[in-house]
């Protein structure tokens, strides 16, 4: 691969293929994480990056277009985020007439079982969790069509802690506004660490909504609390830029 300032001969360059803008609403699906074979991208642009838009300029992956309905009922509002392991729209409930946001595996990966198995603990896990400053996650489903898994969550209209604080403040924020998010982040962690640890928490993962509130997301990488067992392993969860060094 080609990043900036370097090469390697006989590799291709990508530099043909664009980086796609989104409009920053709620993804939980912008950054790679450890994990699932995606590696960080440390300031560059990521091998999941690239290799998602080379597929879009191929053709061989084809998102769904405002418009499109899921299973009958959930009808493409519009493409909210894409990852190198899923899509996240902003739907609307045609059964209930209520906008949702929508998280798909991305169609080249239904047959990762393990990315699937991500999809129903982050279901199970955050159906367990009731307060105000989580994410709320409704149905887990199968689209007919494309065998993908999916799950239905609530819309958050506003923007990551990530943009707030590199697009808005420039990284100063006022003391007392830093207390406020941290304070309320604080009473979502204290409450959910009764059952679980996020083990992915970063800026990229936190929402700020429409009246400045803080409400976690994507606790696809989330393991149950357990005093009695660790979770020490050979493989590394999370995102290395937010984990501590050991």
């Amino acid at each position: 691969l080609r990043t900036r300032g370097s090469e390697r001969p006989g590799l291709p360059s990508l530099s043909h293929i664009e980086k796609r803008v989104i409009p920053e609403t709620q993804t939980g699906a912008e950054s790679p994480t450890l994990g699932d074979t995606q590696p960080t991208t440390y300031g560059f642009p990521s091998f999941a990056e690239s290799f998602i838009a080379a597929l879009q300029v191929s053709g061989a992956l084809t998102l769904l277009t405002p418009g499109a309905v899921i299973n009958g009922r959930f009808e493409i509002v519009a493409e909210l985020g894409v990852g190198g392991m899923g899509v996240v729209y902003k739907v609307l409930d045609l059964h209930l007439d209520k906008i949702r946001a929508l998280k798909a595996i991305l169609p080249h990966l239904v047959a990762n079982e393990s990315l699937r198995q991500r999809f129903r603990n982050e279901v199970d896990l955050c159906q367990n969790l009731s307060h105000p400053r989580i994410v709320r996650v409704y149905d887990l489903g199968q689209d007919h069509e494309t065998g993908c898994d999916f799950f239905t969550m609530q819309y958050i209209e506003g923007r990551s802690l990530h943009t707030y604080l590199t697009d808005e403040c420039q990284g100063r924020v006022e003391v007392p506004e830093a207390i406020r998010i941290m304070d309320q982040l604080c009473d979502a962690l204290e409450y959910a660490h009764q059952t679980t640890i996020h083990r992915d928490l970063k800026p990229q993962n936190i929402m700020l909504d429409a009246k400045n509130e803080v409400i976690i997301l994507d606790f696809g990488l989330a393991k149950l609390a357990d005093p009695l067992r660790t979770f020490a392993s050979s493989s590394a969860v999370g995102t290395p830029n937010y984990q501590s060094p050991e």
